[in-house]
């Protein structure tokens, strides 16, 4: 189509040709209602035009859309005609495309029910047009042992297969599968449905043979949760293509053979995603994100052949992982922007995190990265933080390398490393403030001769060389060289002992609110003042806090997170319940509860709400014995917490109120934590993620050790 034309092309079937709709010139048609499948060359191109684009399904064309967008109401998902090889393209009863055309487009020539809604593609208003589902069937369930189908309305007449589940379903439906192995690849196309497995260990997806089943499960719609499941033996397990606000969680995604399996989960052009409490192991890439706004949080990654994470787009959050045993990366952004890692344990993997060329405003935070070839890798890249990691036993190399990158290096604890602990290349000027360099094999911080870098109020100590290509700083600008004293660094324990020098002896500037820990800065020591007037921060990853007045981690037994507003009320309630262990000699209550402040941490904002002096309360109630609070907060919600020392439990409750589940106090720090390893802290245990205008808040607690944090003054 070309010279200017500008018809309506409404309501066609257009199928297996070489390109569905060619536009060219300075053509303007309105394209609605269409349904453009398998296509050779591409399902619309433009070239020099401006259609007007809307409510039409392209699937399976070489190039869907090449020179313009979907627009309103565009979907991508299989049509199911009756036959396509007969040719027959009526649609089946499960297809899609039933009642999904324009709304404003008339539908009264479709027989009865007809949903109030045109149908896509050429039957589209005609007496011709498969008529809508008449009853609406909420849930759907399958079980592979079954001899033959049902209905599938009942686990007495369930489907056999995943996929007949699937194309019974509607919008917002739930198809429920029990255990057993499922020889399929399964593609989700219905918005808001959830697909959930009878239990992770034995309710398996496998692809089998990959030439016929590339992927295991496609997901091509929003809203979508999956639970539950083993995906496995794919070319990629799960793909989320174009999709937002779907939800991945409590699943294994893996392979028999990493370099047949390209990813556990490849998120293409996808926001807005969860994906949380999932072991991903064996396959070439555990995770690969391209999108913005995307969660992975709390999820194990060991084994995949080349990298644990991969990352590009914006607004991503790698949050409390543990990343194992990858040949190249733990963590690879290439690139991305404001992308927060934080809180992860990375061990044994080529590079621990590398922020590829252009990676900009990343934050590397607080993180654990042990038995790396290089710890962070940062090239060319601008305005990056690297603050309150912990970097030891690096195998070989460097621990901190940068190519022409000048990141911000704060408060960073760099030890015991084969090589050089930051090395700096090819105009490289970071600021590196606050950090102990300590005990490796060669430098401790290297510059060539086109590099600049600044340090300030660290601790370089005990390397080969301390300071290669600039001079010693030791003695300049806050910069000490003493033995850190480490507690047990032998046995990883990197914290600090009372009389180190590194005690109260760096700079608040650009410091971090909290050590790699959670631990508040800055913690005065009395008696203490290596820094003069300035404020008592320490230097390293770790804020001194004196071990006798630390609670020991405790044990969360029950997080229960229960999103109300399903349920039309305006707030959500959290509740968390667990069990203490106090530490030897401490007075647990006493000293902690004079002032109180409790802080409901959002993505964009703070509610900070003081507790005044006195008021926990003594309560002795069915021959209990504890400490309670009980108010509201700003008027809004409401927070209870219940300390019992005798029985060494604990509950907090907060409800009708949107909250994180941070709970901190200035005489004593509640914080409610998630590890997984014993006596490993992990922070962030809440993530919030929008979905339409609900909050939905996701819990990750399934791991073999879960410990929670410490009560001090």
């Amino acid at each position: 189509m070309n010279h200017s034309s500008s018809p309506s092309i409404l309501n066609n079937t257009i199928v297996k040709g070489h390109t569905g709709i060619y536009l060219s010139g300075s053509s303007s048609p309105t394209i609605t209602n269409n349904i453009i499948v398998g296509n050779q060359r591409c399902g619309i191109r433009c070239e020099s035009s401006s259609p007007t684009v809307s409510y039409n399904n392209l699937w399976d064309n070489g190039t869907n859309y090449e020179g313009c967008s979907p627009g309103p109401g565009g979907i991508s998902v299989p049509p199911f005609f009756v036959d396509v090889s007969d040719p027959d393209l009526h649609l089946q009863d499960s297809s899609p495309c039933i009642d999904a055309g324009d709304p404003a487009s008339n539908y009264n020539n479709e027989p009865e029910p007809n949903g109030g809604r045109i149908n896509l593609g050429a039957y589209g208003n005609t007496s011709e047009a498969t008529p809508s589902q008449e009853i609406f069937v909420p849930d759907w369930y399958v079980d592979a042992s079954v001899t033959s189908s049902g209905d599938g309305t009942s686990w007495e007449t369930a489907f056999k297969t995943i996929t007949e589940g699937i194309k019974a379903a509607r919008h917002d439906n739930t198809v429920h599968v029990a255990a057993g192995t499922y020889y399929e690849n399964v593609i989700i196309y219905w918005q808001s449905l959830k697909l959930f497995g009878e239990d992770k260990e034995t309710t398996i997806i496998d692809g089998g043979d990959r030439d016929t089943v590339p992927i295991g499960i496609f997901v091509v719609a929003d809203n979508f949760d999956l639970k539950g499941f083993t995906v496995r033996n794919s070319s990629i397990n799960i793909k989320l293509e174009g999709s937002e606000n779907a939800t991945i969680a409590e699943s294994v995604l893996t392979s028999d053979d990493p370099f047949t399996t390209a990813a556990g989960i490849h998120m293409n052009n996808s926001s807005g995603n969860m994906v949380t409490g999932c072991l991903l192991t064996n396959n070439f890439r555990g995770i690969y994100v391209s999108g913005n706004d995307n969660y992975i949080a709390g999820n194990i990654l060991s084994d995949n052949d080349e990298s644990g994470v991969v990352v590009g787009g914006s607004g991503n959050h790698i949050v409390g992982n543990a990343i194992y045993s990858s040949r190249e990366y733990g963590i690879w952004l290439r690139p991305a922007t404001n992308t927060s890692i934080v809180n992860n344990i990375i061990d044994n993997v080529g590079t621990g995190v590398r922020l590829a060329c252009d990676s900009s405003n990343n934050i590397v935070s607080s993180n654990i990265l042990s038995n790396c070839f290089h710890s962070i890798s940062d090239a060319s890249s601008e305005i990056n933080v690297i603050t309150n990691n912990l970097m030891t036993q690096g195998y070989s190399y460097h621990d901190i390398i940068l190519y022409s990158s000048s990141p911000k290096i704060v408060n960073n604890t760099i030890a015991n490393n084969e090589n050089c602990g930051i090395y700096c290349l090819y105009s490289s000027n970071p600021e590196i403030v606050n950090n102990i360099v300590t005990g490796n094999r060669c430098f401790g911080i290297f510059a060539d001769e086109s590099s600049a870098p600044v340090v300030s109020f660290s601790d370089v100590w005990g390397n080969a060389t301390n300071y290669s290509g600039i001079a010693d700083q030791t003695g300049v600008n806050g910069n000490i060289s003493a033995d850190p004293m480490f507690i047990d660094p032998g046995n990883g324990d990197y914290h600090l002992q009372a009389d180190s020098c590194c005690i109260d002896a760096g700079i608040n500037e650009g410091a971090p609110d909290t050590d790699f820990e959670g631990d508040p800065r800055p913690y005065n020591v009395p008696d203490v003042d290596n820094n003069g007037d300035l404020p008592e921060f320490d230097i390293g990853a770790d804020e001194y806090v004196p071990t006798a007045l630390h609670m020991e981690c405790f044990e969360v037994n029950l997080i229960n997170v229960i999103d109300m507003k399903r349920y039309g009320a305006k707030r959500d309630t959290i509740n968390i319940k667990g069990s203490l262990n106090l530490a030897e000699g401490t007075d647990p209550f006493d000293s902690y509860t004079d002032d109180v402040t409790v802080d409901i941490t959002f993505d964009e904002d703070v509610i900070t709400v003081s507790i005044p002096a006195g008021s926990f309360n003594e309560k002795n109630n069915f021959g209990f014995h504890y400490y309670c609070f009980k108010g509201k907060i700003n008027g809004v919600g409401r927070v209870d917490i219940h300390l019992n020392f005798d029985e060494c439990r604990w509950w907090t409750k907060i409800r009708r109120m949107d909250a994180s589940g941070l709970v901190d106090s200035d005489g004593a720090t509640i914080k409610l934590t998630i590890g997984m390893n014993e006596g490993t802290d992990i922070i962030e245990n809440w993530t919030k993620k929008k979905e339409r205008r609900r909050v939905k808040f996701v819990k990750f607690i399934e791991w073999p050790q879960i410990h929670c944090c410490h009560i001090c003054p």
